[in-house]
């Protein structure tokens, strides 16, 4: 995802990411000043792992 594209993206409850073509996660948080999406990759990281818009492909709803 550009620059550009995150900036125009509008976020909301349920969407889910693709991040570097193989991972699969629902959003759970963006920081907008760094361009970055929030993820739990899995139940045992209480932490969010932070990504880049750069890495990142949008998923809405459903995994592909």
């Amino acid at each position: 995802m550009t620059r550009a594209e995150f900036d125009n993206t509008k976020f909301s409850k349920g969407m889910r990411v693709r991040i570097n073509t193989t991972i699969f996660a629902e959003i759970l948080a963006v920081n907008f000043e760094n361009r970055t999406i929030g993820v739990r990759i899995s139940t045992e990281h209480e932490q969010l792992q932070w990504f880049n818009c750069s890495v990142c492909e949008i998923i809405i709803g459903k995994r592909s």
